[in-house]
């Protein structure tokens, strides 16, 4: 017979409302730690969501760092997936991934048993190796998806391009690429210690948790990862302003008999107003490129609009 699984939520009730807040709520804003908590008020099920953006100058000071540190989040998730199988069928989800400021972790599902998941989380990080095997494996897999993405429709690599010109901590998968062939598996180690020496948190509970509930959670991330008094900010997000440099265009080859254009208009602000303009204006326009290209002409071409907000600017 097999163990009794611990992450199995018996309890279905859900924690009384203590408030209807209709916007998250600041409640620890501390030297390097913000907490926001947000408790559902709407559909009142025993669920919840943790958002942990974890924001380091370290893992984004070049490409090499950010190559890295997608290295780490790989084998990171790799060596959890065996432990955390019991909490995934009980109902428990959880993900990692790599930003342009660090790494982000989430966890959704019974809230009640949320707690216990990032307690073995964090203790599997806590513990955590580089074993040699599996970082080749996972790096042969990066070195593979990105020598293919050379293979990508025209209009995936151009989107591709585009952003990686346009944000500096987002680099294209050519330069990715360079960066990974020389990064070797005893590198990690020292790369994560310097990351953990200089972070910046953001924390999110949102759905069936109570203020103290965020609290408490908060305060085993915190002890975890020893956060106290840390001076640092969250992470630069960089973006190339096209307004004030003029008109830019690239030309990027591929040996594919498809083409394709992408025409991008960047706004300078971040003001609610101009990101309600810009998704109206999508809406109003996606529809007429359809109809006039493909269905009143009918030249066969795929054309279309799309909202595509970078770094907070609409565009």
């Amino acid at each position: 017979m097999p163990e009794k699984n611990p992450f199995i939520n018996y309890d279905l009730s859900t924690y009384p409302l203590e408030s209807e807040e209709a916007h998250p709520q600041l409640i620890e804003d501390l030297d390097g730690f913000r907490l926001w908590h947000l408790q559902d008020s709407q559909f009142k099920v025993p669920k919840g969501v943790v958002f942990i953006a974890i924001d380091s100058p370290h893992s984004v000071a070049s490409a090499r760092n950010i190559v890295k540190t997608r290295l780490c989040v790989e084998m990171f998730l790799d060596s959890l997936s065996e432990e955390t199988y019991p909490a995934e069928v009980a109902g428990l989800s959880y993900d990692m991934y790599a930003h342009q400021g660090g790494v982000t972790l989430s966890i959704s599902g019974f809230s009640k048993k949320q707690p216990q998941l990032l307690e073995m989380i964090l203790k599997r990080f806590a513990s955590r190796e580089f074993n040699p095997a599996r970082f080749e494996s996972i790096k042969a897999q990066l070195m593979r998806g990105w020598r293919n993405s050379a293979k990508d429709r025209p209009i995936s690599q151009l989107f591709n391009a585009m952003t990686g010109i346009l944000q500096p901590n987002n680099p294209p998968n050519s330069v990715l690429l360079d960066a990974l062939e020389t990064i070797t598996v005893d590198e990690l180690p020292s790369f994560v210690q310097a990351i953990l020496s200089e972070l910046h948190i953001d924390m999110f509970v949102y759905g069936d948790w109570h203020k103290q509930g965020a609290h408490d959670i908060a305060t085993t991330l915190k002890d975890a990862l020893r956060i106290h008094n840390q001076k640092y900010e969250e992470s630069l997000r960089p973006l190339v302003m096209l307004g004030r440099n003029g008109s830019f265009q690239k030309e990027v080859f591929c040996d594919q008999d498809d083409s394709a254009i992408v025409v991008y208009y960047q706004c300078e602000d971040i003001n609610p107003r101009s990101i309600a303009l810009y998704s109206l204006a999508n809406h109003l326009m996606s529809a007429t490129f359809f109809h006039e290209i493909r269905t009143k002409q009918q030249l066969g071409y795929m054309v279309g609009t799309g909202n595509m907000p970078l770094n907070r600017h609409p565009g």
